[in-house]
């Protein structure tokens, strides 16, 4: 599917990129010099997020966090905007059986994920955080894709690379992938290059960061597949791996990603369906996906847990379909958290 940025001749996107760039820049000014105004809240705020659209891995990186908190008894309340979906004009809580139209993709996923653990949208994210605060007593919050949304105080802020993806290439939307200049990378207090056991030369972005005012601490992660499991069931398969050519069929930021992964997973991916991000897939797009998938000699469907979330009336089609679930390593566990756990106990703000 051809995403409506690639229609836009590069000329005119070269131009847009330069009026994106002068235009995130004078935000950002502004917010530095404190003529926009940052509200903080009363409880620590752990923000995750990127400079760089598309899949880096922020939802894997929010649920690795709340399973490491959850061993130290820390209890969250996870904020989102609820990209994708129609809900969020005032913050409300994500219900377990709730629909990705309304909530958004992600948001969905993360509660059913962990169903004890509040999963707020909301458009306005400072709103979101007061209102998760009189409504669960959160030890903390974690924001959810808030490196830019800097109207809420942070005391921690991640921000994920994609290692596959150099920033020092990238340029400014839409021309390229990036929402803010590299250089304000210095606000972080946490890089993390996600994929980095895919890359071989990973050098131009390291010297980058050690170049820039405060370098942030630097930590590197991998994505790895967890199990294949039949679409609605959470019980792994007798398999870890269909050893038969299967179809790929998503709609997620990363699609190589998803695709290196399946094949770290042992799977033998044939023919591949790529959807935009958080597009909906209505029925009759998978009834189609399904033929397509039997035309290309694919004996069944693999999706990831995101796509999935996206179904909740199911699938009426009588292909094989199965989810490949996949989770988040940073490779300095011990590193990682406790430099969270430090933001968390001493509330101290993000300078």
């Amino acid at each position: 599917m051809i995403d409506a940025a690639d229609r836009i001749p590069t000329g005119v996107k070269r131009m847009l990129a330069g009026l994106y760039h002068r235009l995130s820049t004078w935000r950002n000014h502004l917010y530095d010099n404190h003529s926009l105004r940052s509200y903080r809240v009363d409880r620590p705020v752990v923000s995750i997020g990127n400079i760089a659209v598309g899949g880096t891995g922020k939802t894997p990186m929010v649920i690795y966090l709340v399973e490491r908190l959850a061993k130290r008894r820390i209890r969250p309340v996870i904020i989102s905007r609820g990209y994708g979906g129609r809900g969020g004009q005032r913050p409300e809580r994500v219900a377990l059986d709730g629909s990705a139209a309304y909530f958004g993709d992600e948001p969905c996923l993360m509660a059913r994920r962990f169903p004890d653990v509040p999963v707020v949208i909301a458009r306005d994210r400072v709103k979101g955080a007061r209102w998760s605060i009189d409504q669960f007593d959160p030890d903390c919050l974690i924001l959810d894709d808030g490196f830019q949304h800097r109207k809420l105080s942070r005391n921690l802020d991640i921000v994920l690379v994609d290692s596959r993806r150099p920033f020092t290439t990238d340029h400014p939307l839409p021309l390229g992938q990036l929402r803010e200049s590299p250089k304000n990378l210095s606000r972080c207090d946490i890089i993390v290059f996600t994929h980095y056991d895919e890359v071989l030369n990973r050098s131009g972005d390291w010297e980058y960061l050690q170049s820039i005012p405060n370098p942030p601490e630097i930590l590197t992660a991998r994505h790895i597949p967890v199990q294949l499991r039949p679409m609605t069931s959470h019980a792994p398969s007798q398999s870890p791996s269909l050893p038969v050519p299967v179809c790929l069929v998503s709609g997620i930021g990363s699609p190589d990603g998803f695709r290196a992964t399946a094949i770290r997973a042992g799977l033998s991916p044939r023919h591949e369906i790529v959807y935009p991000d958080h597009h909906p897939i209505p029925p009759e797009a998978w009834r189609r996906a399904a033929e397509e998938a039997d035309a290309a000699g694919c004996q069944a469907i693999v999706m990831t847990a995101k796509d999935e979330v996206r179904l909740s009336d199911g699938l009426s089609i009588s292909f094989p379909v199965y989810v490949l679930d996949m989770q988040i390593d940073v490779d300095n566990p011990e590193r990682f958290e406790d430099r969270v756990m430090r933001s968390i106990l001493t509330n101290e703000l993000h300078t």
